[in-house]
Parts: C-alpha cells; structure tokens; sequence
C-alpha cells in the first residue's frame, strides 16, 4: 500500500519522495478529490450514528417525566394503575426525577480515563450497555430500588457518552461542517423527548420503556458501520488505519486524495507530543505559528485546522516509525497533566467560569427543575390541553428551536441569540408566576387548585419552550467546544459538562422543595429573577465567538487583563482558518 504507513517504515529519502507525491494538482484540489456533496455525505452519516447516542440521551432525561406523571397523582388526577403496585410520594418522585443527573459525572470521569485506551469507536460502543440494561430493568422494574438503580445506572451511562460524542466529531468533520454537524446534537436529544414523551402519551410507561429498549441495539449497529477517528489512530502509530479512516471520511476516496490532511495529523501528533514531554505551557503570542498545509480545505476540524497552537521555533522531529505491537510506545504521555496544569491559567480558567455561569442560567431559568414534574404542574396551571400531549408539544418546540438556532447562528452570531433567549425566558417565567399567584388569589384557593381553564398559561409556556430552546438550550454547548485552549480543554470540558449536570440535579431535586417554601408562582417567579441576572450578566461577559478561529477565540481571554472584552481585535499575524 502506497501512503503514510508505508512511508513510516520506509528511509527519510523515499518518505520525501512518497510524501511529495501528495501535492495537489494545478487547480489546488488533491488528486482523486471528489465533489462537495459526496465529500460530506460520509461525515453526515458518521455524524448520524454518533447522534443515535444523543437520541438515547434525550428519551433518557424524558423518561422521568413519563414515570413521575404515572405514579404520583394527586386528587384531582388519581396514580394510574401499575401492574406491580408502584407508586411515588413526593420525597421518591424527587430522587427519580434528578438521580440520574448526580451520577453523570462518576460517568464523565470514567470517560475520560477509557477514552483514549480504548478509542472513540469502541468507548461508543460500550456505552450502549448500561444503558441496554437499564432500559431493561425499568421495564421489569418491581420495586422502587429496581427504578432507582436504573436511573443511576443510565445517568452513568450518560456521562460515559460525554467525552466520545464531544470528541468524535471534531476529530472527523471538515472545518467548514464542523459548526452544522456540531449542531445537529441539539436535534437529536430534543428528539429523543419527543419519541419518549409520545410513547409515554400512547401506552403505559413500562410499554414505552420495552420500545426504547430498541434505540442502544439499533445505535450499536449503526456504529459499528463508521470509522475510528484518524486522529485517535495517528496517535496510536495506526497510520494504516488512519488512512483507511480518512478515505472513508472524505467520500470513499483513493489513497492519493488524502495524503496532505494524513501529513498534517502525523505533524500535528508530532508536535503534540514533543510539547507533552517537554511539559512546557507556551502563550500563543509568545511562540512562533505552526502552518499547517491544508488542500482543497480538507484538513481536521477539530484538531488541526483550528486548533494548531503556536509552538517552538525548531520544528518538531517526525514521528517515530509504527512497529507492529508497539504501537503504544508512539502515544503522547502527560497530556492530561498538562491539561490540569492549564486550569490555572487565565485563557482556561476565564472560560471555564463563562461557561459555568451559562449552565447555571440553563438550569435554573424553569425548564431543568420543570421537566420530572411538567404533568402535575401543567395540571395546576389548569391548561385546557391534555398535559400529556403537551410534554410532546415541548419537544416539538425544542426541535424547532435547535433548528432555528442552528441556521441563524452563522449570520447573527451567538450573543445576540443568547441574549435574546434569556430575557424571552425571563418574561415568561415572571408573567406565569405572577399568572399564577392572581389566579390563586383571585379564587381563594389553595395554590394550584381550582384555577380556571385559561389559554394564556399555555401560550406563556409556549413562549418559555420556545425561547428557552433556541439560545439557552444549545447555546452552552456550543461554547463548551471552542471557547478553551488546546491544553486545557480536555479537563476544562470534563468539569464544564460535570458542573451542568450538578446544577441540573439540584434544579430538579430541589424543585418540589421550593414550591412547597414559596409556592409553585414563586418558584416561577425566583426562576424569572434568575433569567434577569443572567441576562445582565452574559451582557457585560458574553463575547461573540461566531466567525472566529480558536486562536481568536483564545486570544480574548488572554490579551485582556481586566473583565471578558466582546470586541478584542484578532491579531493580525496569527493564521487564519475558517471554522
């Protein structure tokens, strides 16, 4: 086989000479490139099995929902029958509602010590299992300690499924898909609630939990049918299968039409490594740019043609030559000490608290601690629409709101989706709360009982759906994945993802709590005061990252001294790449 593999065992001279059989032709394209759409097909459907995680994911954290609505009841709308006799008090719809969001980051922390022994491919894999098993034990669940170890179970799952559906994509799209199949994620968990919340509305919950026994059987099968990441591989000294994974990538191309972006992740690696064992932390203003050659624009999104750090001067040395069982003598040690070490610098630790205070808005803006409890609460609301089929209407609106968010993003950016979104969020929580609160005192009643059927609750809950899903919803997200430098990113995304699904927990554990404390239009209330903080706050700190490299992006947090500035000039001589 002609490539980079072979070049690895082959003499300096003939790995010139191999090498310089890459060049591209007269009209800059590699030879044996292939059209745009053929380009892309192969990345959207590696994308698309990928999703079937997030899918899962989604029918996951709306599960609950389902079960809570079916086992707690009240006076006015009894328990529905269950077969085994279960049933939920407040204090046991609480822990169900939030359990699996508290176990998330044992998950997380999980990932990211098998993730890259065991790679990409196979870390989404084995990801499936637990959650096959607890899809399984809640559809034989006799007990209420049965349901319990499946929510921990899935919310293990869960966190195990962050750092390999973060990472993959990145690792395989072009520069120019990146931000589209980035955002398809959002798609895909808001559709995991809608066909969890239709089966809840259609059939028992135990019958909705056998369906979705389905969805890890099915995402194994699609997985197993996609590529390892190239990345991955050219770190391990599988430069074969690199080859072979990026071929497939970029449409089912010849060797020939991927040999530059082949050279790049080889010098990439190269330089990654020689900086992990050197322990040495550069500032990007302080080192000198490393090019990095892209043809025909076909160069790694995620690690190579935004997220090349300035390094040494004296280029790296080229990689050691693959030998067959020592594969492992050519991965990079330390990096994840480095990346620990990076916490403490500003560029990653200013970002890492932007991101964090975005999640706290996230969580704490109604939607998060809302979501177990959306049936009961719609029926205190006295919604003249079955609360059923408005948890499938929120999902719907969940879905269109990523979709929104993810054509316009590109052409109005995202702090003004963000901002927009909150204050949204923020007049619709206040007027349901003040809503609320005139309807009790008006009949005299005990808070949410009695009140009268009215459509302007439902409309507000529409506007807090839609506003919530379009900026406050995917928003966080897509920061988490450009806003860190290349050294810190691993821990800072692990801790950011931690931090979101603790602040998720206690939204949705302490929920009930609150509106016993202040009644459920004072819980609406202190979630609208939130949304108004929030929005004050990402208005001073919230920088636009739409349209700039990672290096950019970077540079924000690195050249100012005092605050986040939303209008740092780039640097002029840094290299530009297209996100």
């Amino acid at each position: 086989m002609t490539g980079p593999a072979a070049a690895a065992a082959s003499p300096p001279m003939e790995k010139q000479e191999h090498l310089a059989e890459a060049e591209t032709t007269a009209d800059g394209r590699d030879p044996g490139a292939v059209g745009a759409l053929r380009e892309a097909l192969p990345q959207v459907l590696a994308s698309c099995a990928k999703n079937m995680l997030l899918l899962d994911i989604g029918m996951t954290l709306a599960f609950p929902t389902v079960v809570i609505a079916a086992l707690l009841g009240s006076k006015e709308h009894p328990r529905e029958p269950d077969e085994f006799g279960l049933t939920f008090d407040e204090w046991q719809a609480s822990w169900f509602g939030s359990l699996m969001l508290i176990c998330q980051p044992f998950g997380s922390v999980l990932s990211g010590l098998l993730l890259e022994p065991l790679g990409r491919k196979r870390a989404m894999l084995l990801v499936n299992v637990p959650h096959l098993l607890s899809w399984l034990l809640l559809s034989t669940a006799r007990t209420h300690s049965a349901l319990f170890a499946a929510a921990a179970l899935m919310g293990l799952g869960m966190g195990f499924m962050e750092a390999p559906i973060i990472t993959y994509v990145g690792e395989i799209s072009t520069p120019k898909l990146r931000g589209a199949l980035t955002s398809m994620a959002g798609i895909s968990v808001m559709l995991g609630f809608f066909i969890e919340y239709l089966l809840g509305t259609l059939v028992s919950w135990r019958t909705a939990a056998w369906g979705s026994v389905s969805v890890p059987l099915l995402t194994v099968l699609a997985i197993s049918q996609v590529p390892e990441s190239p990345m991955w591989l050219v770190s391990k000294g599988r430069l074969r299968d690199a080859e072979r994974a990026l071929r497939w990538l970029r449409g089912w191309v010849p060797a020939s039409a991927v040999q530059t972006e082949l050279a790049s992740l080889v010098q990439y690696n190269a330089e990654m490594t020689a900086m992990s064992r050197s322990k040495s932390l550069r500032a990007p203003e302080e080192s000198a740019t490393v090019t990095v050659t892209r043809q025909n624009g076909v160069c790694n999104g995620g690690f190579v043609a935004d997220d090349v750090k300035e390094a040494a001067a004296p280029p790296s040395p080229a990689p050691a030559p693959a030998v067959p069982g020592h594969q492992e003598d050519t991965v990079p040690r330390g990096r994840y000490l480095d990346g620990l070490r990076a916490l403490r610098k500003r560029d990653t630790l200013w970002p890492l608290m932007l991101v964090i205070s975005f999640f706290v808005i996230h969580h704490w803006t109604g939607l998060s601690g809302l979501r177990p409890f959306m049936v009961p609460v719609f029926r205190q609301f006295g919604l003249p629409v079955d609360a059923h089929w408005l948890t499938v209407l929120s999902a719907l609106l969940g879905m269109g709101g990523n979709v929104l968010c993810m054509v316009t993003v590109a052409w109005c950016g995202k702090r003004p989706l963000a901002l927009t979104s909150i204050g949204g969020v923020a007049v619709a929580c206040l007027s349901l709360g003040s809503y609320h609160l005139f309807m009790s005192n008006a009949t005299s009643a005990e808070v949410g009982a009695e009140l009268e059927s009215h459509w302007l609750p439902l409309v507000l809950f529409i506007v807090l759906f839609s506003f919530h899903s379009f900026g406050i919803g995917p928003i966080p997200w897509m920061l988490l994945s450009e806003v860190f430098p290349y050294q810190g990113r691993g821990p800072a995304t692990g801790i950011a993802a931690a931090a979101s699904y603790i602040l998720g927990f206690f939204a949705a554990k302490t929920f009930l709590d609150i509106q016993h404390l202040v009644n459920l239009s004072g819980v609406f209330i202190v979630n609208g005061m939130v949304a108004v903080v929030g929005f004050l706050f990402m208005w001073f700190y919230l920088p636009e990252t739409e349209g700039r490299t990672l290096q950019d992006i970077e540079a924000l947090y690195v050249k100012k001294k005092k605050g986040i500035s939303t209008n740092v000039q780039t640097n002029p001589t840094m290299e530009k790449t297209s996100l």
